[in-house]
């Protein structure tokens, strides 16, 4: 681990542990099959052996994910970029943002994002004019505020799941 902060706990959307299950019991009939052949090391997403899949190989499919689905071709590592992004766009404070993502302070995630984040700016904004015009909704969740900030990003949909794309394994 880079630091101590890397060993951390991550909140997971209910829909992805409902897949974690079904490929944990995947992965328990394959160490069933054959014991002889199979390399235990506690792992979900790993080759039909138990062993890690390498890094060139998930990149691979991720790649090839993104094609199928008509998306632009971007790095994996963005992916992480677009969490803490989309995060700071639902108003998530930025120590829980910095917690998940095993930054040791609070800094370095508002350097990284802060300066690079339009909707956030637009917020500050937008709440420092209802500030000043005092025109308070009866209701925080029917403010202009929160419609801007449900409206406002792009979300990008995949067409076809990892599932329905053949998993390549790469030398």
């Amino acid at each position: 681990m880079k630091t101590k902060e890397s060993d951390r706990i991550v909140g997971i959307p209910a829909q992805l542990i409902d897949l974690l299950v079904v490929r944990k019991k995947a992965v328990d009939e394959l160490k069933a099959r054959d014991t002889s052949i199979y390399h235990d090391h506690d792992l979900i997403c790993c080759n039909d052996d138990g062993s890690p899949k390498k890094i060139v190989t998930i990149e691979h499919t991720y790649k090839r994910l993104l094609k199928a689905n008509g998306l632009p071709n971007f790095r994996l590592h963005d992916l992480r970029h677009t969490y803490a992004t989309q995060l700071l766009d639902l108003n998530v404070d930025l120590k829980s943002i910095s917690q998940a993502l095993g930054h040791t302070s609070i800094k370095t995630t508002a350097d990284i994002y802060i300066g690079k984040n339009n909707a956030a700016a637009s917020r500050t904004a937008a709440a420092f004019d209802t500030l000043l015009s005092q025109a308070v909704s009866s209701s925080p969740t029917e403010s202009s505020i929160s419609r801007n900030i449900i409206t406002q990003g792009k979300v990008l949909k995949f067409q076809k799941s990892i599932d329905e794309l053949e998993m390549k394994k790469v030398p």
